[in-house]
């Protein structure tokens, strides 16, 4: 399937002619019209763009093709607990400290649960 598709009237085209030939690409495909120029020896070139795929979806089916997915590997617990049990240990021990557990966690995510955890312990 191509990206980009060109389809030309000719210069004889009767409207109805004119209308199928430009409909088609929209039609078959998820085509989007976006330029249509005089050719020099008559007629007329018509540029379609495919339509990118999140848009071929719901809204709701459109999350599950990709993008951020919260605790994808399910250690979110895990994590938490091993964090939770060793509240005094700076960011980077944490994070090596997961590292070899097997979870692995970047420095904004391990600060960010230590700092809930602290707040929940608090208030």
């Amino acid at each position: 399937m191509n990206v980009i598709e060109v389809v030309d009237v000719p210069q004889g085209a009767s409207e109805d002619e004119a209308r199928t030939l430009l409909n088609r690409p929209c039609e078959a495909n998820r085509y989007m019209l976006v330029q249509v120029l005089p050719l020099p020896c008559g007629g007329t070139r018509a540029f379609y763009r495919l339509v990118a795929r999140a848009y071929d979806k719901k809204p709701g089916e459109r999350a599950e093709q990709g993008g951020f997915k919260a605790n994808r590997d399910g250690m979110d617990d895990a994590a938490r607990a091993l964090i939770k049990a060793n509240m005094g240990l700076s960011i980077r021990t944490l994070v090596q400290l997961l590292k070899d557990s097997g979870i692995k966690r970047e420095k904004t995510w391990v600060s960010e649960a230590r700092m809930k955890q602290r707040s929940a312990a608090n208030g």
